[in-house]
């Protein structure tokens, strides 16, 4: 058996746990606690050979309180960390370590003149010395000369084009900390606005998820930065949108995914997304945030570490919160939620076991995506017709909902309605216009 698992730096226990059953095939249920996914990874391991790579790895407790107490049961098993801490090998306490040195300059200026669809060295033969001047201010990071290669995809191949491309590194105005952000950077400086806002968004992601073209592009389009072209669908516009980050190397394709439909954010992207957008956008636990704080943002990813979601007292402060996400989902939510956060267009509320969705929901008439999938939703409130810009409503694998309001019929501006794997035996008459 085998696995390979990308760990992150806050990740979540149950989620890595059923990660890595789900990678050797488990199947594991809706709301199991930490223990019952240890027992059922032991029971299924027992006696088998097994190799688990522990991918950028950031705490030695993933694998001492987490993994080992099930991993023990292997008859024969090998584990491969991979970590940017020297410390976590010695808390571990692995066999061999590896050091990995950096990519030389050499190397690294071929990978940026390949990375241009260059075929021969001896057509940028004349700009090798500005090229691995850039390839030092990129730190030899593979990842930042690719992006970097991707900025000047659209430069001519002259001496002056590369220096002015490198004269921006003097001076620079971006805050970020050092040289290979400065230059992630730079190459997103590079980008049309439309593909700026896209590319900032993937940040609400948590680190190490997949990112899902038919899912990114719902939300890019429900907040509004997919620009109207005519005779164009707006989903085919996202997706061109999609295509384009991937393209310029700041989205990474998913090598299990063929037709680049999965694909991820690199952390050093991530991080310099949360950068450029912190004050608008916070990604983390709720709770530790004050209502001023709540007043700024306009984008939040709650990491639910309690059974209920509590929401910061915003009292009389306008909240003015466009996009709401949820990680793996709480138990109940408040109706704070609903109530006070007028101005969403985005919520997602997908992988919890909410049971009720209030009647408040009717208030939130500037929504126009409501993600409820895995919920434990048993009906939809009447008010849900009120929200006349809903354009995607998804419910998916919602096993207790099994009828409609009549209120659906309201909906005039849906264009997605996504019902996989939820079994509707009724609806209301007329859902068909």
């Amino acid at each position: 058996m085998h696995a390979w698992i990308c760990v992150s730096r806050y990740y979540n226990e149950v989620t890595l746990l059923k990660e890595v059953l789900r990678n050797i095939g488990v199947h594991h249920e809706q709301g199991e606690t930490i223990a019952e996914l240890q027992r059922k990874l032991a029971e299924t391991i027992e006696g088998k050979s097994f190799f688990l790579v522990l991918d950028d790895v950031w705490n030695s407790n993933v694998w001492t309180d987490l993994l080992r107490p099930a991993l023990n049961e292997t008859t024969a098993g090998i584990i491969l960390v991979t970590t940017r801490d020297d410390q976590i090998t010695k808390r571990i306490g692995v066999d061999h370590t590896h050091q990995v040195d950096l990519m030389s300059v050499e190397v690294g200026w071929e990978l940026l003149w390949r990375s241009m669809n260059i075929d021969e060295e001896k057509e940028v033969q004349n700009l090798k010395n500005t090229g691995i001047e850039i390839v030092r201010k990129c730190g030899c990071l593979p990842l930042a000369i690719k992006v970097t290669a991707s900025a000047f995809a659209s430069r001519d191949l002259t001496e002056n084009e590369w220096r002015k491309y490198l004269s921006k590194y003097v001076g620079s105005e971006s805050t970020l900390l050092d040289e290979i952000e400065e230059a992630l950077y730079l190459s997103y400086d590079e980008l049309p606005h439309s593909l700026k806002q896209c590319f900032l968004y993937c940040a609400l992601y948590t680190e190490d998820s997949i990112i899902r073209r038919s899912e990114v592009t719902w939300l890019w389009i429900a907040e509004g930065f997919i620009e109207e072209q005519q005779g164009q669908l707006l989903e085919d516009i996202a997706e061109e949108y999609y295509y384009e980050l991937i393209h310029w190397n700041l989205l990474q394709p998913d090598i299990l995914s063929f037709d680049q439909s999965r694909c991820k954010m690199h952390d050093l992207l991530r991080q310099l997304a949360c950068n450029i957008s912190r004050g608008e956008c916070f990604n983390g636990d709720v709770e530790s945030l004050r209502g001023e704080n709540m007043s700024k943002l306009r984008r939040v990813t709650a990491i639910i570490k309690k059974d209920m979601l509590v929401l910061p007292r915003v009292d009389k402060l306008e909240v003015k919160v466009r996009t709401f996400l949820t990680v793996m989902g709480p138990w109940r939510i408040e109706d704070t939620l609903f109530k006070r956060f007028l101005l969403l267009r985005v919520l997602v509320l997908n992988y919890s076991l909410v049971q009720i969705i209030p009647g408040y929901i009717g208030k939130l008439i500037h929504l126009r995506l409501l993600n409820l999938d895995y919920t434990g939703i048993s009906y939809l409130p009447e008010s849900i017709g009120s929200l006349k810009n809903l354009q995607v409503l998804s419910l998916r694998w919602c096993d207790d909902l099994h009828s409609f309001p009549l209120a659906m019929t309201l909906l005039c501006s849906l264009r997605c309605l996504d019902l996989f794997g939820t079994e509707i035996n009724q609806v209301p008459k007329g859902m068909g216009n």
